[in-house]
């Protein structure tokens, strides 16, 4: 606690009494879903109130905690302890900030984290605040945010730190005292060890106020230890439980692939009963991504279910290398082939349970879920204060779904989905893809200079790229040299020859011009006539490449191609394909069809 300054009206102290049982109150900030509050009602806490600025979430709140409370914008209440105190007074306070700014997937962490850091410390002055002021009832309170997070975070925050300098003078406290503490009150937990069928990192500060729960007559137990499972749950487990998404109309009970106590009829379950198929285009970008990416490792394709989904993202990118694709049970063939999750599968793997409701649109939907807490995680804190404080936990399962069930909004359709609507990609949107990877390689074809990460101009490029993470090298090509790589490839191999004639013959007649393979690029078209587009080019060159080539065969020597002394022959081609392919789209004429 931090030293007080003597006053002439000093703190009278008193004792209260237990409360009854153990219903805690919580008051949740940057509420969301209300992940976070669920894990607590589920072990016997009273939810008082949620504050969002975004009306889907407030309203998702709402409905699942039964009350009525309105949109509000926590930045209104930065610097304004009047508004702050106008919170309700409770036990516990819980909240996680909204982590876009330290997120991985966002420029890879390097994103401006100003905005970030900001909405973190309001949160730290209103708990701040509620845990100082005189007569605080405060026990306990919890932040969750990404684990890129802690980097930003200092050992501890003085009040002048948060901004409170003035309130902390005015209740008698040296404004350069410490009032949150970090350091030692953080860790990153999985989802994953609590029995959550999801691999999910995440940062959680949090602190236990002892002192103060005696002072409240709670008999409080030293170093109680939070319970982790230990043992993943594999995604299947999850989707097996639910029935498929082409499942027709039943009053046939199912049961929560969480919490088995749950049982509700088919009827009832919502948002699951719909297509959330992915065009191909965005299927096969992500295939490439996730299989063959140019610096990153190998990722399953389409999801290995024997072991826990993913990282659940708050927006879905069918074409990225995080989607989540299943193989689609409407038996499709190229589009709709693949499917990412549906809203309530998604909410299951993230331990709601299958009678917790989301209000929106699916993309607001699929926003509130992925921005969740995991309600299994935020349970296994509210068991561990409630065993600090000398408390039962309890296992109250949400049995019972919100009424009217029908004025909620509901994504099930039963029926398929129409592929009428292909995407097209924006003017002069970037390509870079390669034939093939192989000893951490690949020989890339690119609309732009992959090496200055610039702006694709329309103007096809060769390029190597050597390692895997951060510090991988990139080796621009120049073309000049096509002569000399061809002579290497006839002379590597007895094939060489033959994979020459192959590429330069037959091969050439498919290759458009650089505009008209752009063109090809941005309308998803993959050829036109005879020409194909990039991507159909590079799977041509893969074929042929295999074909004539062993793909763990290595030269000794790259004749002063290659950045190594040592290369797969497989590779070699490769270089001499692709630069084949900017040759000849740049020397073809042709225009825009």
């Amino acid at each position: 606690m931090p030293r007080r300054v003597k006053t002439q009206s000093p703190e009278v102290k008193t004792r209260a009494k237990a409360p009854r049982g153990h219903r805690l109150t919580v008051l949740d900030l940057y509420c969301g879903a209300g992940g976070f509050s669920e894990g607590f009602r589920s072990v016997g806490c009273k939810i008082v109130g949620g504050v969002d600025h975004w009306r889907p979430a407030v309203d998702t709140f709402n409905c699942n905690f039964r009350l009525n409370g309105n949109p509000i914008d926590i930045r209104t209440l930065e610097g304004n302890e009047e508004l702050i105190e106008q919170l309700p007074d409770t036990d516990i306070i819980v909240g996680s900030p909204p982590c876009v700014s330290f997120s991985y997937s966002n420029k890879l962490g390097n994103a401006d984290k100003t905005e970030g850091i900001r909405l973190i410390k309001i949160f730290f002055s209103i708990v701040a605040i509620k845990k100082h002021k005189r007569g605080s009832r405060l026990i306990a309170w919890y932040m969750e945010n990404v684990a890129n997070a802690s980097k930003c975070l200092p050992d501890r925050y003085t009040f002048k730190d948060l901004g409170l300098s003035r309130w902390a003078t005015k209740h008698g406290i040296h404004a350069t005292a410490t009032a949150i503490t970090i350091k030692r009150n953080e860790a990153v937990l999985n989802a994953a060890d609590f029995g959550v069928a999801q691999t999910r990192k995440r940062l959680f500060v949090s602190e236990i106020n002892r002192r103060r729960a005696r002072s409240r007559g709670f008999t409080v137990i030293a170093d109680v230890k939070m319970r982790t499972i230990k043992q993943f749950v594999p995604a299947r487990a999850v989707r097996s439980v639910l029935p498929a998404p082409t499942c027709k109309v039943s009053s046939r009970q199912i049961r929560d692939p969480i919490d088995g106590s749950i049982k509700i009829p088919l009827r009832q379950l919502t948002d699951h009963f719909y297509e959330n198929g992915a065009y191909q285009i965005h299927w096969r970008d992500s295939w490439l991504l996730k299989t063959s990416h140019p610096y990153m490792g190998k990722m399953a394709f389409p999801e290995n279910e024997d072991k826990p989904s993913r990282t659940i993202m708050a927006t879905p990118f069918p074409r990225s290398r995080e989607a989540l694709l299943y193989e689609s049970e409407w038996k499709r063939i190229g589009d709709g082939k693949y499917r990412g999750p549906t809203i309530r599968e998604a909410a299951s793997l993230m331990s709601f349970p299958v009678t917790y409701q989301f209000i929106g649109s699916e993309g607001a939907k699929w926003r509130l879920v992925g921005n969740a807490v995991c309600p299994e995680v935020s349970r296994a804190l509210g068991v561990q204060l409630l065993k600090t404080l000398g408390l039962t936990p309890l296992r109250i399962h949400r049995s019972i779904l919100p009424k009217p069930l029908s004025r909620i909004p509901n994504l099930n359709t039963f029926s398929p989905k129409r592929y009428d609507q292909p995407p097209k990609r924006q003017a002069l949107a970037r390509f870079r893809s390669h034939p093939l990877k192989a000893a951490s390689m690949t020989v890339a074809l690119a609309n732009y200079d992959v090496a200055k990460r610039k702006e694709a101009d329309g103007n096809w490029r060769c390029f190597v790229t050597y390692g895997i993470g951060d510090g991988y090298k990139i080796q621009t090509v120049d073309l000049r040299r096509l002569r000399k790589i061809r002579r290497a490839v006839e002379e590597a191999t007895v094939q060489g020859g033959a994979f020459v004639d192959h590429i330069t013959n037959g091969f050439s007649a498919k290759i458009p011009p650089a505009r008209l393979l752009q063109d090809l690029y941005e309308s998803n078209v993959g050829q036109k006539g005879q020409m194909l587009g990039p991507h159909r080019l590079l799977e041509e060159a893969k074929k042929i490449i295999l074909k004539f080539s062993d793909s763990d065969a290595c030269l000794s020597s790259s004749l002063g191609l290659f950045l190594r002394k040592s290369v797969p022959v497989s590779q070699l081609y490769a270089l001499f394909a692709v630069g084949h392919i900017v040759s000849i789209a740049r020397t073809k004429k042709g225009s825009f069809s």
